[in-house]
């Protein structure tokens, strides 16, 4: 079931674990009794297998699990995922998922327009269209990374971007995997890009699986980075190994996590399994849509 209650600033107060305010978005994450998640979002990556042979079905069935929101990738100039931006709206409407968060290119090294780093405007039109309020860095290829300075470059890259989607009232955000966390050149590349980007034009995505991967505590970092975490990737680590695993079947305690919401600065947090192996990604979502929405802290 569905929670859909607004939380008045009243309870709020009373709570004391509620998401801090933001104009970006309209909805909040969780109920009045401040004890259960109230929405809940996914990565659609997940399910691009699916999304590319049935995005109608496989929207539907989601919607039915719980959700109610949901993160894009690959938004361009002129397409979203492969699909015409038309059809992307009008399909997530149809379905009742409210589209928030979009993954975008660098665009570094090629010549794709509606990228970070060439005519991003176009991109930022198109995330309006969409109703979408954050515009996110997922990943970094190899030649973007090899040295402290490559990151300078991101960061930079990050801050110009973030000042034309700011224009729109779209946040730019940058996610992480383990080798931010990995020492290069004696510096933590994550702690370079949190002091090179800009705080207020650049928030970061954290993937909480990654975080863990590369032996960091989560919460630890949103302490130190606190109300800069305004979005998560949500994926559990399993007990047998370091390998991904559906949120709840994983060593990772979700429960106090989400009690650090407000510390962290979250507004909205997003379901994924990167995996290339799993077999049945709509059921993957399922199960950890399950987990969430009979979650207690």
């Amino acid at each position: 079931m569905k929670r859909r209650q607004f939380i008045t600033k009243s309870s709020l107060a009373t709570a004391g674990i509620a998401i801090a305010s933001t104009p970006l978005l309209s909805n909040n994450l969780f109920a009045a009794n401040a004890a259960k998640i109230d929405k809940i979002g996914f990565q659609v990556y997940t399910v691009r297998n699916q999304v590319r042979e049935n995005l109608t079905d496989t929207l539907k069935q989601l919607s039915k699990a719980g959700y109610d929101y949901a993160e894009v990738y690959g938004l361009f100039g002129d397409s979203v995922m492969g699909h015409p931006v038309k059809d992307i709206k009008k399909e997530f409407k149809r379905a009742g998922i409210e589209l928030r968060s979009a993954h975008c290119n660098t665009g570094t090294g090629s010549k794709n327009k509606g990228t970070f780093s060439n005519e991003w405007q176009m991109g930022v039109d198109v995330a309006a269209e969409l109703g979408i309020t954050h515009t996110v860095c997922p990943h970094l290829g190899a030649n973007e990374r090899k040295t402290i300075d490559d990151y300078k470059k991101v960061a930079e890259l990050m801050n110009k971007a973030g000042e034309i989607s700011k224009k729109s009232g779209i946040q730019m955000g940058y996610h992480n995997h383990a080798f931010e966390f990995e020492t290069l050149e004696g510096q933590i590349p994550f702690d370079v890009l949190a002091k090179e980007m800009d705080a207020d034009l650049v928030k970061f995505e954290l993937d909480i699986y990654w975080a863990v991967k590369a032996k960091m505590d989560p919460i630890k970092l949103f302490e130190t980075h606190a109300g800069r975490i305004n979005q998560w990737h949500v994926k559990d680590m399993s007990k047998v190994n370091e390998g991904m695993a559906e949120v709840g079947m994983g060593r990772i305690d979700w429960a106090n996590l989400f009690t650090k919401a407000k510390q962290s600065g979250l507004t909205g947090f997003f379901v994924e399994q990167d995996r290339d192996w799993a077999t049945s990604d709509v059921e993957s979502l399922k199960t950890s849509a399950s987990f969430l929405n009979e979650l207690e802290y």
